[in-house]
């Protein structure tokens, strides 16, 4: 979204990250913390969770603090 150069919406932003954002987060909820492996669990969602990620595509995860949560 951000390569949009353009302005973008409250609605846009939030389409985009309940398309993609919360995809990545449905199997933490699922499993609760995981520490290191919340980035790799993480991924997992998103590659499961949405249809749209096509090959090549950047993917970027976070992780702070211990690892505990990731985004």
């Amino acid at each position: 979204m951000l390569r949009t150069g353009g302005a973008v919406s409250t609605s846009e932003a939030w389409a985009n990250f309940e398309r993609k954002g919360l995809a990545a987060l449905r199997y933490a909820r699922r499993m609760g913390a995981t520490y290191s492996s919340s980035t790799f669990i993480g991924l997992v969602s998103l590659i499961d969770g949405t249809g749209d990620i096509e090959p090549g595509e950047r993917v970027s995860m976070f992780s702070y603090g211990s690892g505990c949560c990731a985004d």
